[in-house]
């Protein structure tokens, strides 16, 4: 189970090839990074804020956009990367008022991808998107299937 290349991370595993863990921070990045974070690398930052700034209110660019953002990123530490994005829509309650409902964009992300061991994985994220901003991230093991769509990755 490892990735092409060898991951650095801030955290008490330092470097790691593990290939869970690699795609898990992978993520994280995608949503926590800022697209003019460095000076060096400008344009290189692949970035979940700067998609949603420059697709707001255009569900079917954003949901393209971030396709083709986390297959390219994936795409440098695994091979065989396939990534389909989901939206589906849910009227939220808030703060227990009745009359106080948020309208929350929920994403579904589905990433799968082989390792350099040809072992393949599946990453099933659920991400609440709420006035441009991510407001939570759901981890699923139970991937395949959202919003009553089954999805199979060959």
């Amino acid at each position: 189970m490892t990735s092409k290349v060898l991951f650095p991370s801030l955290n008490e595993e330092g470097w790691t090839r593990n290939s869970i863990k690699v795609a898990d921070n992978l993520f994280s990045h995608f949503i926590t990074s800022d697209f003019s974070q460095t000076y060096l690398f400008r344009g290189e930052v692949t970035s979940q804020g700067y998609i949603i700034h420059n697709t707001i209110n255009n569900i079917p660019q954003y949901i393209k956009d971030t396709e083709i953002a986390l297959k390219e990123y994936f795409s440098k530490y695994f091979n065989n990367v396939s990534c389909v994005v989901e939206e589906y829509t849910d009227t939220v309650k808030t703060n227990n008022f009745e009359e106080e409902d948020s309208k929350d964009i929920r994403m579904s992300v589905l990433l799968s991808f082989t390792d350099n061991d040809n072992i393949r994985h599946d990453l099933f994220k659920v991400l609440t998107i709420s006035n441009s901003k991510v407001k939570s991230v759901v981890n699923y093991s139970n991937y395949g299937e959202v919003a009553g769509k089954q999805y199979k990755f060959d």
